[in-house]
């Protein structure tokens, strides 16, 4: 799921559940005390924030049993809202997302670049020659700490994709479909088979050049649609 979207979704979560204690807190007061439309509002405000500012117009008993239940539910619920909004906002949920957005942005502007699944050691030896020739590229890899170190020997904020490279939908979030090759350097040979047929799948024109791992496969990773297969 789009994070920025589920961020929106909670924030008009909490949107709605303060506006519906507001609403039937002052609807309460109209009921009960039979006040106006703004004094009952404004005697639900002062409650729920615990201001003290005194009571708008003397409480009945009926009233102050309200009251009762209003701050003993309203409270928690506000003390909720507003807990829920310092995580978004301070404790780098809303921050993360929209980093994340703005590589989902530079990553879709590129155009004949290249694909790299993997970010091991012959991960990082492929981009040091791809950022040395000027060309650009896309960094694919499951595990967020091994692209934090890569970005870390790299020195640079380099284009990433947190995602597994077997998966077409991870291969489309890279711009497979737009670059001129893809260097497939997972650990296994049949992972790296699966990346050479999904991504000769999403784009014929591309050429995929494979790390072979063991003997004996050199054929099959071939067929699986690698231009050039590599054993280190």
């Amino acid at each position: 799921m789009d994070e920025l979207l589920d961020i929106r979704r909670r924030l008009l979560s909490i949107a709605v559940l303060i506006a519906g204690v507001l609403l039937a807190g002052t609807a309460g007061y109209r009921l009960v005390e039979g006040w106006s439309l703004f004094d009952s509002l404004y005697m639900t405000v002062i409650t729920l924030a615990t201001v003290g500012y005194g009571e708008t117009n003397p409480l009945t008993p009926a009233g102050r049993v309200f009251t009762i239940f209003l701050i003993m539910g309203g409270i928690g619920v506000m003390t909720y809202a507003f807990s829920a909004i310092t995580s978004v906002l301070v404790e780098g949920d809303l921050s993360v997302a929209l980093r994340r957005r703005r590589m989902e942005k530079r990553i879709a502007a590129l155009k004949g670049h290249y694909v790299v699944c993997g970010g091991g050691h012959a991960g990082g030896v492929i981009i040091n020659e791809l950022r040395k020739t000027g060309r650009l590229y896309v960094l694919v890899d499951k595990n967020p700490e091994t692209i934090e170190k890569m970005k870390e020997r790299q020195g640079a904020d380099i284009p990433y994709i947190v995602g597994d490279a077997t998966d077409d939908a991870a291969l489309k979030a890279a711009g497979v479909e737009r670059a001129a090759g893809v260097f497939a350097v997972l650990a296994t040979d049949q992972d790296n088979a699966f990346v050479a047929l999904s991504a000769k799948g999403l784009n014929s024109n591309l050429r995929v050049v494979s790390r072979q791992m063991e003997l004996g496969v050199r054929e099959k990773l071939f067929r699986s649609g690698a231009d050039n297969v590599v054993n280190p």
